[in-house]
Order: C-alpha cells, then sequence, then structure tokens
C-alpha cells in the first residue's frame, strides 16, 4: 500500500473586501464572504479537478467564512463529504489590525497581528501531520490562506531552515486566490512530488502580502 498522501493545497476564493468611505480596501477577519468573482474562480477549479481525475476523498477547512464557503462549493461538485473544519489552516489572526488600511498591511508599514508568522507555520504543520497520519493512500484537499500556505510550504521544503519575513516568503511560490498546490507528502512530512495548479508559469513569482 502505498504509504503516502496527496494533498491539494488550496487558497480560497476572491472576497467581498469592505472598504471605507473613500471606496479603500479594509483588513478584514473571519466572516467576509466570497464575492461572486471568488465563486466563479472555485467553480473553475472544482471544475478543472474534476475534468483531469483528481479524486478527492475529503477536504478539510479553515473555519474562516471564505474558506469554509470554497470547500463546500468544491465538496459539492465533486461529490465530497462534508467539509471538515480544522482551525489550524485559519488565517493569521488579525488582532488589533481590522478595519486598517489593506494596502498598509500589504506594505508593511503596520505589524500588529495577533500571532506571529512562526505561531501559524507551527499549526499548520501540525495540522497537516495529522492529516498526513490519518489519511495514509489517500488524496485529501485542505482549503487554507495565503499566508498561512506560504508559511506552510516553506516549512515543507526547508525543515531546518529559519523563516523568512512573509514579505520575503510571498515574492515566490505565492498563490493566488482560487489556485492550488498538489503536494505529494511521506509520513515524515518529506514533498515527495510537487505541482502547480492555477495561473500560467509565465506569472508565477507575483505574490501578495494577505490572504
Amino acid at each position: 500500500m502505498d504509504n503516502t498522501t496527496t494533498i491539494y493545497l488550496i487558497r480560497h476564493g476572491d472576497l467581498e473586501y469592505p472598504r471605507n468611505e473613500k471606496g479603500q480596501r479594509l483588513l478584514y477577519g473571519p466572516d467576509v464572504r466570497l464575492s461572486d468573482t471568488g465563486r466563479a474562480q472555485i467553480q473553475r477549479l472544482a471544475e478543472r479537478l474534476d475534468r483531469e481525475g483528481r479524486q478527492l476523498e475529503q477536504i478539510y477547512c479553515s473555519p474562516f467564512l471564505r474558506a469554509v464557503e470554497t470547500s463546500e462549493i468544491i465538496a459539492f461538485e465533486l461529490g465530497l463529504p462534508k467539509p471538515i473544519h480544522d482551525p489550524r489552516f485559519q488565517d493569521i489572526s488579525p488582532g488589533s489590525m481590522v478595519g486598517k488600511l489593506l494596502d498598509d498591511v500589504i506594505a508593511g508599514r503596520i505589524q500588529d497581528y495577533g500571532e506571529t508568522d512562526e505561531d501559524v507555520m507551527q499549526r499548520m504543520v501540525q495540522g497537516v501531520e495529522e492529516v498526513v497520519h490519518n489519511n495514509q493512500g489517500r488524496t485529501i484537499g485542505i482549503v487554507s490562506h495565503g499566508d498561512a500556505i506560504r508559511v506552510l510550504l516553506f516549512r515543507l521544503l526547508h525543515p531546518e531552515v529559519s523563516l523568512p519575513s512573509i514579505i520575503e516568503l510571498s515574492k515566490d511560490d505565492y498563490l493566488e486566490k482560487g489556485e492550488a498546490w498538489r503536494l505529494v507528502v511521506s509520513p515524515a512530512l518529506r514533498i515527495v512530488e510537487r505541482k502547480y495548479i492555477g495561473r500560467p508559469q509565465k506569472l508565477w513569482g507575483r505574490g501578495r502580502r494577505k490572504s
């Protein structure tokens, strides 16, 4: 029996950004929904997975609404069981920054999150470790968020290297909304195979700060 686990690491779709009276986007919390564009993105992703014969068996997701809606669309389209909500896969806690200008957060001018990047990485790794342990030989989806996915991917690829800043990490391998990585992972959490599912390769490396 194959003891690896295939994981589709999926970033949620585009969302309905809260805005101030000037129309500027604001940093948001867990209750922001997918936009119509986001729903269409995830619909296309689900159709692609179905067309390519990706036999997902279960989806785990962040409990944040945008991730829940993403996972529910995929589960419905592929005829999967109800997604399992796991708080270890949620976005970085925005702390007191909810309502701040999103552009200031993206540029790193405001950095007062409720948890550190290291905290996020540790809980993400813990969640994936449990998923891999419980799903050897299976194909699983995990719906999460841009920064959380990026710190997880870095740790899986570089288990002995100190975690760089998110701004540095976002320069490469960063998923846009509605995109995914297909990872084949060993029981020891080593990536045996990695495939990008999303925008054309010529656009790789154009990262963004916030999920």
